[in-house]
């Protein structure tokens, strides 16, 4: 048993042993754990707050590098990461983008989230690129920039409870918030999450001051908001430039529910002391956003040659299949989507996971209870980073996924009469449920989808945590329960850090594209530049099994990846990389890929497979809610008639390419 999953059990034997009702023992773990604690939080919190600020940014970027030094370094597991990752690259060069690839060539580097006409970029908003440039410039690895943003989450997190909550509990939560086993996931990946999340911070920040400021719970008030009043509306501005080029739909989303309740306190404002909210607020505010915008359409001039169009907008034209929303209609499948390997992704699953929400009601309450559960395990889950299928193959025991939610449970008695006493807190509980509401509405989910509203529950952890210790117990010798179980609370998270840290190092990722450290390794032996032709051929096509993926260089890269294609189009991809060496991967069987010098003639006969298709009777059955696989069958006889022809021809194809390669002499390790 490993020790990420020694935790599970270890949880609650460390939530009786708090809790045991033992005098002795109550006085050995205050005297000995929790005064000390306090004492020294007491001592932090008295620090001014630009001392704090800084003092929580070095704690986050610690934290992370800690992570990286001593336990794993972030390595591309999912295609989107590759995508961020050429977005690094270019932008760490000085580059908004990079030349369109020539046509001859085009074909071979396609692949998904990247555009290669007509420019060669990440289709991504530039945002988690940036963010990952910046790591590149100031450390020379991207993983500097997961750094630097896991520290400005922190600082965010103070940002947003001081007006709210004691500075004790600001600085406590803060603290934690880098713990928060969704938060640590997200600085071991490329994938973004926690930019979003800072910016979240912020908006929910800057917007919870203006609001009190119109109250008077904080001074100054409105018509004279002075030096202290005069920061929110830049803050506002640029937390929602960074959501714009971060998160641009679901960040639309959490802004709508964040500004809500400031819009009467604005316009009260521009009505009674129209000068001062003018100038200290909105001004502000748009001149960020407008800044921004201008940037933004720039940045579309470069890479898409119009204003108004996307990146994203070009990828989907080019490659897309489902469209983002299920309220939208599914397009056939473009000529443009030629590999496999693209057409499993972006046709084959997606068009099923697409029907498999629609038209009957079981479907659709299956895929509002999916997305629900997605979310709100990243939100609310404790000891397991692993939140959705792309994390790890397999569905956790009932038991094992109920002690993952023990520390939320401790808090919910509090949560029910903060919500009872709070008006912030009822609305951030409202809050949170329109916004998964509204994200339902769109075909895929995935957990950092809901960065953007991660000051909403940063609020509702906080605001439980805060009103559990007030809990008494109408009889008994010890009444105050409540602090006891915020005790055990803080026990529990503290093991949950220490569980995802072990998740980590058992490197429990499920990789989405391939592993190529081992190949890479071999060519970096051989002097030289290469060139990689990675045959996909006669295989039981899976998403993971994507190879190709390049930086912004691809003429000063030492290692070139590239699809292997027709005779002719190999040719004249070997003719403009020809000071290269060329190699063929096979690739035909992930788990042990084979690499051969690359001989044209003798490799010339390389079958390609049939041509994925979607099967009309899967679709019916998905569409009426129907199984799509029958009970009494497993394994291949399982599958549809189209994949169960599909399966066996590549089987007599993987046949044919073994005995075509075994004449050639493999490169070994």
């Amino acid at each position: 048993m490993s020790f990420h999953e020694i935790t599970f059990c270890a949880a609650p034997l460390l939530l009786a042993g708090t809790l045991l009702p033992i005098p002795s023992w109550q006085r050995f773990l205050r005297s000995r754990l929790f005064v000390p604690a306090g004492s020294a939080l007491h001592r932090l919190a008295r620090l001014p707050i630009p001392a704090l600020y800084a003092l929580l940014f070095v704690w986050g970027f610690g934290v992370a590098a800690a992570l990286y030094l001593l336990v794993r370094q972030p390595e591309a597991h999912i295609h989107d990461e590759a995508s961020y990752l050429l977005a690094a690259d270019t932008f760490a060069r000085g580059r908004a983008t990079n030349p369109a690839l020539p046509e001859a060539i085009r074909a071979h580097f396609e692949a998904l989230h990247i555009i290669v006409t007509p420019s060669y970029v990440s289709k991504y908003p530039p945002g988690q690129g940036l963010l990952l440039a910046l790591g590149i410039v100031l450390g020379g690895n991207p993983a500097v920039g997961l750094w630097i943003n896991a520290g400005l989450v922190c600082v965010g997190a103070l940002y947003l409870l001081l007006p709210l909550v004691p500075r004790r509990v600001a600085v406590l939560a803060a603290l934690f918030t880098i713990l928060h086993p969704a938060v640590l996931k997200w600085t071991q990946s490329f994938w973004g999450g926690n930019l979003s999340l800072f910016a979240g911070l912020l908006l929910v920040g800057a917007v919870l001051r203006l609001f009190m400021r119109s109250r008077g719970v904080l001074a100054p008030a409105p018509r004279h908001l002075g030096k202290e009043g005069g920061g929110e509306g830049l803050i506002t501005g640029s937390a929602l430039a960074l959501l714009a080029n971060c998160r641009p739909f679901e960040g639309l989303v959490a802004a709508l529910l964040v500004l809500l309740p400031v819009m009467p306190v604005l316009w009260n404002g521009l009505r009674t002391a129209p000068k001062i909210w003018l100038l200290r607020v909105l001004l502000p505010a748009v001149a960020v956003l407008a800044v921004t915008a201008t940037l933004m359409l720039a940045y579309n001039v470069r890479v898409t040659g119009k204003p108004l169009r996307m990146p994203y907008a070009v990828h989907e034209d080019t490659y897309g299949v489902v469209p983002l929303f299920l309220f939208q209609k599914v397009k056939q499948v473009p000529e443009t989507l030629r590999h496999d390997t693209m057409r499993f992704i972006n046709a084959y699953t997606s068009v099923y996971g697409y029907w498999g929400e629609r038209d009957a009601p079981r479907n659709i309450w299956r895929g509002i209870g999916d997305k629900a559960d997605t979310l709100a395990r990243s939100a609310f889950q404790c000891f397991d980073p692993s939140v959705y299928w792309l994390d790890t193959p397999n569905r956790a025991h009932p038991l094992t996924d109920f002690l993952k939610f023990i520390p939320a449970f401790l808090l919910l008695p509090g949560l029910i009469i903060a919500g009872r006493k709070s008006d912030i807190t009822r609305y951030v509980v409202f809050g949170l449920a329109a916004f998964v509401g509204v994200i339902c509405l769109g075909t895929f989910i995935n957990p950092h989808y809901g960065a953007p509203v991660g000051g909403f529950v940063l609020i509702v952890w906080v605001k439980a945590w805060q009103y559990t210790r007030t809990l008494r117990l109408r009889a008994g010798r010890n009444r105050r329960i409540g602090l006891a179980v915020s005790r055990a609370f803080v026990l529990l998270y503290l093991l949950s850090a220490f569980s995802c840290t072990a998740f980590f190092a058992g490197d429990e990722w499920e990789w989405m594209i391939q592993d190529r450290r081992p190949i890479h390794a071999t060519l970096e032996r051989i002097p030289g530049k290469h060139l990689v032709l990675v045959y996909y051929g006669a295989t039981n096509v899976r998403s993971s099994a994507e190879w190709v993926y390049n930086g912004a260089d691809l003429a000063g890269q030492r290692i070139v990846w590239a699809r292997y294609l027709s005779p002719g189009e190999n040719a004249n991809l070997q003719h403009h990389f020809a000071d290269r060496q060329v190699w063929l991967l096979d690739a035909t069987v992930a788990i042990r890929p084979h690499l051969y010098r690359y001989d044209p003639a003798r490799m010339a006969n390389l079958p390609f497979p049939l041509p994925r298709t979607i099967d009309p009777g899967v679709v019916a059955k998905l569409r009426a809610g129907l199984p799509v696989k029958p009970r009494d069958k497993s394994g291949i006889a399982a599958l549809p008639l189209s994949e169960q022809v599909l399966y066996h021809e590549q089987v007599r194809d993987r046949s044919r390419v073994r005995r075509l390669l075994a004449q050639m002499p493999e490169v070994r390790e």
